[in-house]
């Protein structure tokens, strides 16, 4: 049974509760809404689900979660300053993004910039989304809208307040190499506020002016993660492939973002997202990161066998040596500890035992009860069934809408 305190607000509509037509209509009523609506605070809807990743709420739980299960913790576990993880479909780098989002379990941050490549559009600035909240199908995320106007205030012109890179009604298929990261950082952390940025250029000007943004913002929080989205190269057969990407991941593994931005000018490796990658690795460095460690890496030839044309992928965590002697205690439980007691468990773990095989065998259910305060909050939990190790049923509620004991026992 996976506990998980639940902190998605208002728009998740779920089909298993007969909402999905209201929810299908939802989202084409903001995607049919002019640029002047969205910039008063909108949600920008989904542009990629199911197409990168599943639509469905459940079944993206669920993968997200066996992706994070299948994912190894480093050792000495230290805490991220910054992540840099790939942005493809899921089924070619979700792996080796789950790598890096998987060092973030048991760690807490009030908010995260993300910092995205620009795929459909070219604009001469890094835009910031400043208000309103990103959606993905398992819930809304607000926008921190003080963080993202003291980044814009720091960045000299070239940082703005834009929708350019996250609003694009007349393209077919919009930007998805930030909105990929969402899933991730949703079931990992849980509750926080975010900032969206696109860099429409990735002008080493552009690059060190948006760094400079970011830490002059940051100074004073110990609360924030940056996370970098970018795939490698792209095309080249598997050798080639390797031999370019080997080369980046040299210099993020040294941290030389200083170099890093020459070669990438130089054609020397690749990588679409290279700019934010320097942006970021820079601006993690100014808040103090001095050391960066290779999480995974591959391509997708690793994933379909056709290694005549790959893309490579990264995750790799950013960190302050010295924070290496402040290590926290393992914990299996996504997003952290839920501060439930050993009674509080085996309480939650003999409900849901007794539901399910009184469900199987036409009985009476048990009536939950909240035994303390804590089962009496309200939060979200999922109910699994193993057998020998093996995945039989999964399903949960996202939503806090009732006490946690009543979840659980519905759930199950």
């Amino acid at each position: 049974m996976l506990l998980m305190r639940s902190h998605y607000r208002g728009s998740l509509v779920v089909k298993w509760l007969g909402h999905y037509f209201f929810y299908s209509l939802f989202s084409l009523l903001l995607a049919s809404l002019p640029l002047t609506a969205l910039s008063a605070g909108v949600v920008r809807p989904p542009a990629v689900a199911g197409a990168f990743y599943p639509a469905d709420s459940l079944e993206l739980y669920q993968t997200v979660s066996g992706l994070l299960d299948h994912s190894k913790l480093l050792s000495p576990r230290v805490k991220p300053v910054g992540l840099i993880c790939p942005h493809a479909g899921y089924v070619y780098s979700g792996g080796v993004a789950a790598a890096s989002y998987k060092q973030l379990q048991g760690f807490r941050y009030s908010s995260v910039v993300l910092v995205a490549p620009s795929h459909r559009e070219y604009f001469g600035h890094a835009a910031v989304y400043c208000s309103g909240g990103y959606r993905t199908p398992l819930g809304t995320l607000a926008v921190d809208s003080t963080l993202a106007g003291r980044i814009v205030a720091a960045g000299g012109g070239l940082v703005q307040s834009s929708l350019h890179g996250h609003i694009q009604d007349k393209l077919p298929l919009g930007e998805h190499a930030l909105e990929v990261q969402l899933p991730f950082l949703q079931v990992q952390l849980g509750s926080f506020r975010l900032v969206p940025i696109v860099m429409g250029d990735q002008s080493p000007a552009l690059c060190h002016a948006l760094a400079l943004a970011l830490a002059e913002a940051l100074k004073d929080r110990k609360d924030v993660l940056l996370v970098a989205s970018s795939d490698l190269s792209h095309f080249h057969t598997y050798e080639e492939a390797n031999a370019i990407d080997s080369r980046l991941i040299s210099l993020v593994a040294n941290y030389d973002f200083t170099r890093l931005q020459s070669a990438l000018s130089r054609g020397e490796v690749e990588a679409c997202g290279g700019g934010p990658v320097v942006a970021v690795m820079e601006a993690s460095n100014k808040l103090g990161a001095d050391s960066a460690r290779i999480v995974s890496h591959a391509n997708s030839g690793d994933v379909t066998d056709d290694k005549s044309r790959v893309v490579g992928y990264l995750s790799a965590v950013l960190y302050k040596t010295d924070n290496l002697k402040k290590q926290p205690k393992n914990s299996s439980v996504t997003g952290g500890p839920m501060g439930l007691s050993a009674k509080e468990k085996q309480y939650l773990l003999q409900l849901a035992r007794q539901t399910i095989v009184s469900a199987v065998k036409g009985d009476s259910l048990p009536v939950p009860r909240a035994i303390t305060a804590v089962l009496a909050e309200k939060r979200g939990a999922f109910v699994t069934i193993k057998k020998n190790g093996q995945l039989r049923g999964c399903i949960g509620m996202i939503l806090a809408i009732r006490p946690l004991a009543e979840t659980v026992g519905e759930m199950a």
